[in-house]
């Protein structure tokens, strides 16, 4: 009876999931009448939804169209118009729909490309997956012009349209069913695993593959600085001329991207892959705590397909935030593969044990904030440490393992890093922000008592008028100022975001 059961749930489901597949297929064109029609911003254009009559106002007329979720991403905008067709600068601002918010960017402008039919016309745009459709009218079209229809046309594949997400879930349910129902008695088998983990790192390769990805080359502080950095490891020379930013942030990711480049494949890809083997190491570590093969299948599914794995802020830009999940996941995995093991033989701890070392300097010179993963790091080798303790036959040894290994190796790695910076650049640091005598004269600096204080800015001019009163060596026209007040962080943050912008120069 239970088989029977379960037959009927996955046929249940995947019903369900045709039924949303074809209704997502039907959302695939969308037709939108004048009177439906919405403008966000707009400027110097009336528009009439009850006549569908356009009219230009002054220059530079565009207004925003609002897109209906189940349209984004947008493949193609089509209107058509009454009349013959009016010759002009018909453009299209569209942003690529993976990026987080829209960006308006003057390169990315797409024209239009007119189309007789009959008495009438229709302006087409042929756009790259857009989030975003800011029409520019022609500024030299003053007669009114009567649109008939909008036409917008995406393709089947959204993670914006609930019809879409809810068609790969009942789809994926009812498949994963079938499949735990056919393979249960081979599911125990170590190959019948790895074929099934090999499998959903497929699917999730498959799906990485249609997701885009821009390249923010005019943000120096973030994309740029990382993919010269990688381009300069590629070819061996470290991280590339010396300059206010070289060492300002860790070379992990830049290692990634020039392994990346290496490799032949795409970053997306590698970052995927990356962290689809983060998981696997991870769910190999916890083992000997999760006994069930279909617990382990469960938790692997879970780590690989966490949503935030394919956000746009991993794998949408070239930021190192897209490799801080797998790092996080390899370095709890090493510690926790040292507790899972510690009553085994002591060499079965020597893998985990430079597992946990290795990522942890990689995951330390992948950002400045890595702190935060301390307080979890010395619970697990407490409790490592005590179980060793116990453990009467390999207890010393295995305890030297989990208290010595990791930290040889990753002191090791900082040792590495600070010779390599100081054979190309004479100085024994690995990050200026974290090391040496950049963040003793910040905090000095940030010590003194801000008279007018500005949101964003820790040391405004007035902060500076004071220190130079006490100082005068450090006074604006010095090297020396250059280098105490030019590089901060805060003045990085600040004058990469435009409202800070706006007041950092103010101030400065």
């Amino acid at each position: 009876m239970s088989r029977r059961i379960s037959i009927n749930i996955v046929l249940l489901l995947a019903v369900i999931a045709g039924i949303l597949a074809v209704w997502r297929h039907s959302q695939t064109v969308t037709v939108i009448e004048p009177e439906d029609i919405r403008f966000g911003e707009i400027n110097n254009l009336h528009f009439d939804p009850s006549t569908g009559v356009f009219q230009v106002t002054g220059p530079d007329p565009f207004g925003y169209l609002e897109l209906p979720s189940h349209s984004i991403p947008l493949l193609e905008l089509r209107l058509e118009f009454a009349g013959p067709y009016r010759p002009g600068g018909w453009y299209i601002y569209p942003s690529p729909a993976h990026l987080r918010t829209p960006i308006i960017n003057q390169d990315w402008v797409v024209t239009a490309k007119p189309e007789e039919m009959g008495d009438d016309h229709a302006v087409v745009w042929t756009l790259d997956s857009s989030q975003l459709a800011r029409i520019d009218f022609p500024d030299e079209v003053t007669d009114p012009m009567r649109l008939h229809r909008v036409i917008l046309t995406t393709g089947y594949q959204n993670s914006r349209s609930a019809i879409y997400l809810g068609a790969i879930v009942c789809g994926a349910a009812s498949a994963l069913l079938l499949l735990i129902h056919f393979l249960a008695a081979f599911i125990e088998r170590p190959a019948a695993q790895g074929a099934i983990m090999l499998a959903l790192i497929g699917g999730k390769l498959l799906l990485a593959a249609n997701l885009g990805q821009t390249f923010m080359t005019q943000l120096v502080h973030d994309d740029r600085l990382f993919m010269d950095q990688g381009r300069s490891i590629l070819a061996g020379d470290w991280l590339g001329p010396f300059h206010e930013l070289t060492l300002a942030k860790g070379p992990t990711f830049s290692l990634f991207l020039a392994a990346s480049a290496a490799s032949g494949w795409s970053l997306q890809f590698n970052v995927v892959l990356f962290h689809a083997i983060a998981c696997a190491v991870f769910v190999v570590a916890v083992s000997p705590w999760v006994m069930k093969p279909g617990w382990r299948l469960l938790l692997f599914t879970a780590l690989l397909f966490d949503p935030h794995s394919m956000s746009a802020e991993l794998i949408s830009r070239v930021l190192r935030s897209a490799i801080h999940p797998a790092l996080t996941l390899l370095v709890f995995a090493g510690f926790i593969g040292m507790l899972t093991r510690v009553d085994r033989a002591w060499f079965r701890l020597l893998p985990w044990g430079l597992l946990a070392g290795l990522a942890g300097a990689a995951f330390w010179y992948s950002r400045e904030e890595g702190i935060w993963v301390l307080p979890s790091i010395l619970l697990l080798m407490s409790i490592a440490l005590y179980l060793a303790w116990l453990n009467r036959n390999a207890g010393r040894i295995a305890m030297g393992i989990v208290l010595v290994l990791p930290a040889i190796v990753f002191w090791g790695g900082k040792s590495a890093l600070r010779a390599m910076n100081q054979y190309h650049y004479g100085t024994w640091i690995g990050v200026d922000v974290l090391e040496g005598a950049y963040p003793e004269a910040y905090g000095a600096i940030l010590r003194v008592e801000n008279p007018d204080p500005l949101k964003g800015v820790p040391a405004t001019r007035a902060t500076r008028e004071l220190i130079y009163a006490e100082k005068p060596w450090m006074t604006e026209g010095s090297w020396a100022a250059v280098l105490a007040m030019g590089f901060f962080p805060c003045g990085i943050i600040a004058t990469s975001c435009p409202p800070l912008r706006t007041g950092f120069a103010r101030w400065i």
